[in-house]
């Protein structure tokens, strides 16, 4: 699984119309996940630590674009 996380510039969040896109909010906890298709994502706030099945764990914060693929 290659998860892709960057700090975009204001450009590339115009481009993919952000500020359009609806806001999911979950408080703290831990669970696992599947992504039926490739998952786009732009953090407002917070912050979480994602571990894939294989063990990488990956940060992602406030101001943080991610990617995460199918499956």
């Amino acid at each position: 699984m290659h998860i892709t996380v960057e700090k975009p510039e204001k450009e590339k969040l115009e481009e993919l119309k952000v500020d359009r896109w609806s806001i999911w909010e979950h408080e703290r906890a831990r669970f696992d996940w599947h992504y039926d298709e490739t998952e786009e994502c732009y953090f407002l706030e917070g912050h979480v630590i994602v571990e894939t099945s294989d063990g990488k764990k990956f940060e992602v914060k406030k101001g943080d674009f991610a990617v995460f693929p199918q499956g």
